[in-house]
């Protein structure tokens, strides 16, 4: 199963204002399975890059959302 990360984009929640954000998702196409969202740009890419150096080097991830 393939595990993707999307580009820090503008993420509105229903209780949070529109911040910059990503999400994960555990296939193409199929609805987010987690949205994480953040203060400023800087930090969501960071974020978001670290969270893709973590899934390029795990071996397996197992757990529920």
């Amino acid at each position: 199963m393939t595990w993707t990360i999307s580009s820090v984009q503008n993420v509105s929640l229903e209780d949070v204002p529109t911040r910059p954000g990503f999400v994960i998702q555990h296939e193409e196409g199929s609805s987010p399975l987690l949205t994480l969202i953040f203060e400023d740009q800087k930090t969501a890419q960071d974020c978001a890059n670290a969270m893709k150096r973590i899934f390029d080097k795990a071996v397996g991830i197992r757990g529920q959302i």
